[in-house]
């Protein structure tokens, strides 16, 4: 049946006024606040100004639907303070995070597998292959995360760790007796040394060394040279305790889930980009580091191989107790930790102490 003419007419300025009435579709803005407990002077938070928020924001340009972002930025513990930046992330009080692994081992345990078998790998984006190759076997690993109400985005793995004290160190007795600052579970490289390791880390280290609180500093180079560390201790010591997991790029879930999706795959795909940056820049800022301190008036001691192999030998099964926690807890310590030394092996790694032998 045909319908009249009139009623053509009719239907249709029904919807061309539906169509007026409607409008065009306004943009949308979403407020999202990234935190951090150190300052923009270290790389891992400077970067989240200079490499993860631009791109983000390039990425909402390009998608070309008018959305934009309200970024607040709270860094050096502003907001949020370095020890509680996994909780700040559950709670909301902030909505990105970069959040420490190495102080969160009763949190975060399964995290630890670079800390708990030191004297590893000294090549950074190696690591950080392993850590990405890590969370994709054992879903367990990031469920960690979930129980905080947050999902990792990125990953962040620090330059091989050395000292960085007031007294030379080129024997390992030479620690015997003397107190180094430590981030968390980093304390570890100090048991059976005969030196206390006294906790600390990068907003804390250059104070508690000039006062006297302990006589040097444990990390990678460029975060030392960062935290001005070269003036108040003039003796690089290269350990070489291995490349660490030590931070992780996290974001509330809730939030991230209130997002439209084309947003969330922005934010990932930012998050990789920054990921990829700070490796390559962890880096090349690790050997202009050395030589900045160099200038500076620092001396550099390498710790022989010998005396390294040592070092290793005298350290208590770490590895060995961490496997027996996890397994305690029904998590998968032992095939975890096998599979990380593989890991490294394939990659042409000879680990200063066969860890995993014990599992084998």
């Amino acid at each position: 049946m045909r319908m009249p003419k009139h009623m053509k007419m009719l239907v249709t300025l029904a919807v061309a006024g539906l169509v007026a009435t409607a409008g065009p579709v306004r943009a949308a803005t979403y407020d999202i606040i990234v935190g951090a407990g150190h300052p923009n002077t270290q790389t891992f938070v400077k970067l989240l100004e200079t490499v993860f928020i631009p791109e983000v924001n390039k990425g909402m340009e390009a998608a070309g639907r008018g959305d934009k972002i309200n970024w607040t930025t709270a860094f050096a513990g502003t907001v949020v303070k370095f020890e509680s930046l996994l909780e700040g992330a559950q709670s909301g009080l902030v909505d990105i995070v970069v959040s420490p692994n190495v102080i969160r081992p009763s949190e975060l345990p399964l995290n630890m597998f670079t800390y708990m078998a030191p004297f590893g790998s000294n090549n950074v984006k190696d690591t950080v292959e392993i850590v990405r190759s890590v969370y994709g076997k054992f879903p367990a690993v990031k469920d960690q995360w979930a129980r905080f109400g947050q999902q990792p985005i990125a990953h962040y793995v620090y330059s091989s760790h050395n000292i960085l004290s007031t007294f030379p160190i080129r024997k390992f007795e030479d620690v015997k007796g003397q107190k180094i600052g430590a981030a968390g579970v980093v304390g570890n490289f100090y048991t059976g040394s005969g030196a206390t390791a006294v906790n600390g880390n990068f907003t804390t280290f250059y104070n508690d060394i000039r006062n006297g609180v302990y006589n040097g500093a444990t990390g990678p180079a460029a975060g030392m040279y960062q935290a001005k560390l070269h003036e108040v201790a003039k003796h690089l010591n290269i350990v070489d305790f291995g490349t660490q997991y030590v931070v992780a790029l996290t974001m509330n879930t809730k939030k991230m889930e209130s997002l439209p999706a084309y947003v969330q795959d922005i934010v990932r795909k930012a998050a990789l980009k920054y990921e990829e940056e700070l490796s390559t820049l962890e880096e090349t800022e690790t050997a202009a580091a050395i030589e900045a301190m160099k200038a500076a008036g620092v001396q550099v001691h390498v710790l022989p191989q010998e005396e390294r192999a040592k070092w290793a030998n005298a350290l208590p099964d770490l590895a060995g107790g961490w496997v027996k926690r996890l397994e305690d807890q029904g998590r998968p310590g032992r095939q975890l930790l096998v599979f990380y030394m593989d890991e490294l092996r394939k990659r042409g790694v000879k680990p200063g102490r066969d860890w995993d032998a014990p599992f084998r």
